[in-house]
């Protein structure tokens, strides 16, 4: 979200959302009702790639309904060069 910093706002007026909320962070999450959540994973994606690839698109939509990997497997994974 820092290589986005700049242009936040006006992505947000664009979506129409006040703000942005990971659905990974529980504590930040239980003040947002459920029926105001809307992904916008799809709109930040085509800041960084105008056109993804069929294989960036099925990572992409694979993101959406995976669990957070936890620190701790992602440390160990790059150690084992598995990242």
């Amino acid at each position: 979200m820092a290589l986005l910093r700049e242009r936040l706002p006006a992505l947000q007026r664009e979506l129409g959302v006040t703000q942005l909320v990971s659905r990974w962070d529980d504590d930040a999450m239980k003040g947002v009702r459920e029926p105001d959540c809307i992904s916008i994973t799809d709109r930040l994606v085509r800041e960084f790639l105008l056109t993804p690839t069929e294989k960036q698109r099925w990572t992409i939509e694979s993101l959406k309904s995976a669990k957070p990997l936890p620190l701790w497997r992602a440390k160990l994974l790059n150690l084992a060069g598995g990242l």
